[in-house]
């Protein structure tokens, strides 16, 4: 029974990791969109 738990949170923490890079994806691309030349800046500092 824990170890279902374990692998449930495990899965939700890959989901949410990979929902998180998504949004920076998506938010990275409009910033190109809208700064074409903050785009490097702010990829060097993320």
């Amino acid at each position: 029974m824990e170890s279902q738990d374990l692998q449930t949170q495990e899965l939700e923490k890959k989901i949410r990791w990979r929902q998180k890079l998504e949004r920076s994806e998506k938010e990275r691309s409009q910033l190109s969109d809208i700064a074409p030349g903050l785009t490097p800046k702010f990829l060097a500092n993320s």
